[in-house]
């Protein structure tokens, strides 16, 4: 997968389910430009609070 494709995943459908994250942070062999079509997306994502962990 494309870093911009990823991207577009994220942004689709992930972002969506957690709609009070501040950031999402994607990393790994995607961000690297190294990935592989098996590759999974490592992904960060960063909230200004968190109820419970």
């Amino acid at each position: 997968m494309h870093i911009d494709a990823a991207t577009s995943l994220v942004q689709r459908e992930l972002l969506p389910r957690w709609p009070d994250a501040r950031v999402a942070i994607i990393g790994g062999l995607i961000a690297r430009g190294e990935a592989t079509p098996s590759s999974g997306i490592d992904l960060l994502l960063v909230f200004g609070h968190v109820d419970r962990a």
